[in-house]
């Protein structure tokens, strides 16, 4: 678990790194009609975090088998408890991605 939690915050260091320097423009700045723009993208993982209390829960559980704990996702099926962990790294993973990916946009309009 501990490599997992090491991961998370390794994606989350590099969220905010992407993001520090961003004016207000930046962050508000939306692709088109159907993207969302960097701060809605950061609003997100925020909900995401704390809808969970995630990097707390993920510290708690670190000394159980989460193998032994499953729970539906509506399109990956069951996963158990280390899979969903993972699969928080990899979505906010995908997230910096995606900010990187705006940021591009912005620059080639601007």
């Amino acid at each position: 678990m501990r490599e997992v939690i090491d991961e998370i915050e390794a994606v989350r260091k590099a969220v905010l790194d992407s993001v520090l320097t961003l004016s207000q423009a930046d962050l508000d700045f939306t692709p088109s009609a159907d993207r969302w723009s960097v701060g809605e993208i950061l609003h997100h993982l925020r909900r995401m975090e704390e809808s969970a209390a995630l990097m707390k829960a993920l510290e708690h559980c670190a000394r159980f088998d989460l193998m032994q704990v499953n729970f539906p996702h509506p399109v990956l099926g069951k996963l158990d408890g280390y899979q969903w962990a993972l699969y928080v790294g990899k979505h906010e993973e995908r997230h910096r991605r995606q900010i990187e990916k705006v940021k591009a946009m912005r620059v080639e309009r601007s």
